[in-house]
């Protein structure tokens, strides 16, 4: 069991972390309803995927563009303000659809709109939130961090699907308007630790070269250091090829016999619940610093190797390969994101994550296109079991053969 060197929950921690649990319960229901509508309406795995991709356009252009503004404004002013305007337009969106039946291009019109800010949102959070946690507490605020979603997706997920197939869209909408309010109201009592960047008044020209030199610091510092470029771009790979398997297992759902939307959100849940009690085991007992990068390793492999053979197993075994992975896979993920946050310089965190975004985002957009594609061609399963063993390779490849430059980041004191 870990001793414990400072106080974890303060103020504005647990300030941050109600705010996170309420945004985070009206996402998940949203997340999972246009999935579920979009496939429902059009019965096809290229409209879903082409929607999915488009959807991610923001978060491939916008993040460069806009870090270095998030790295010298006020990001507690920026969060709350995203929120509460994200909760207006959820509102607006609700009473257009009481009136109107579905349109696929006003959905995504939507989305797109909806993506820019939280792509926006995204980054002022990643960049305020590591400044929230107190010092040497860093492993352990990540735990809950991590644990948050998990959590509230192990509840929200069968209880969405529900709602959705009793009573549609709708209430769904309505709700995450409201919870976004309820959100930026806790936000706004964080007591922002560092004051934002000030920049002197400059002339026009000059302020648009410092703005280019604020651009390309991010590519610039992962450029030259090969161990966080080789974590970012697997976790690209893995993140696309990952949703490329969601696609093709709720495909499947969808149109086998015996298989059901509940059940899908069953299996949903399997690996939040994983994730969930992962999270609390991470949190109490610490991993010994020099295996972490071993540890990380292994459940990368079990990660990839379930992905893999989802669609092959009896339900049963699905459930329990889910829980597996959501198990194992919160603690690594909770390691990776503490030292590589705890890593990165503050002035450029912004920036960095925001690369990592625009990669993420770019690789989702071809995942879905490609699963998309793919799945009307070739059965379900061998899609899934492709994008599977490619993850595989790119994770020897830059994980494990370049571990001279990745262990360091993974065995970092945090």
């Amino acid at each position: 069991m870990r001793q414990r060197t400072s106080r974890l929950w303060t103020r504005n921690f647990v300030t941050i972390t109600l705010g996170t649990v309420v945004s985070a319960i009206g996402g998940t229901a949203m997340s999972l309803a246009l999935s579920l509508i979009v496939f429902d309406q059009t019965a096809s795995t290229w409209l879903s995927g082409l929607f999915a991709a488009l959807s991610l356009f923001p978060g491939a252009v916008l993040p460069i563009l806009i870090a270095p503004v998030v790295d010298r404004c006020d990001q507690k002013r920026l969060i709350v303000g995203l929120d509460a305007l994200s909760g207006c337009l959820y509102l607006l969106f609700g009473l257009y659809l009481t009136r109107a039946s579905f349109s696929y291009a006003v959905y995504l019109l939507f989305s797109l709109t909806m993506s820019s800010i939280g792509a926006t949102y995204s980054l002022a959070y990643n960049a305020l939130y590591p400044d929230l946690i107190p010092s040497g507490c860093m492993q352990r605020g990540y735990a809950i961090s991590a644990m948050i979603y998990p959590s509230v997706s192990a509840i929200v997920t069968p209880a969405a699907s529900v709602i959705y197939g009793a009573y549609g869209i709708i209430p769904i909408v309505f709700t995450e308007g409201a919870l976004l309010w309820v959100a930026a109201l806790f936000e706004h009592r964080i007591q922002a630790p560092r004051s934002p960047e000030v920049c002197p008044p400059a002339p026009l020209p000059e302020r648009l070269r410092r703005y280019a030199r604020d651009l390309t610091a991010g590519v610039r510092y992962v450029r030259r250091d090969r161990g966080i470029r080789n974590i970012y771009l697997y976790m690209t790979t893995t993140n696309a090829c990952a949703n490329g398997v969601n696609l093709m297992a709720l495909a499947h759902f969808q149109s086998t016999p015996g298989l059901t939307t509940a059940m899908y959100a069953a299996l949903l849940s399997a690996e939040t619940v994983g994730r969930m009690i992962g999270g609390a085991v991470h949190y109490v007992y610490d991993i010994p610093q020099a295996r972490r990068y071993a540890l990380t390793v292994w459940v990368y492999r079990i990660y990839e190797v379930c992905d893999g053979a989802l669609l092959f197993l009896w339900y049963p075994l699905m459930l329990a390969a889910r829980f597996l992975c959501g198990f194992l896979g919160i603690n690594t993920a909770t390691l990776r994101t503490a030292a590589v946050q705890n890593y990165l310089p503050p002035e450029l965190r912004a920036r960095v994550n925001a690369l990592f975004n625009v990669l993420v985002s770019g690789a989702l957009m071809l995942a879905q296109l490609c699963a998309g594609a793919l799945g009307e061609v070739l059965p379900y399963r061998l899609v899934s079991l492709l994008f599977a063993g490619f993850s595989l390779f790119v994770m020897q490849a830059l994980i494990v053969r370049r571990r001279a430059d990745v262990e360091p980041i993974y065995n970092r004191s945090v």
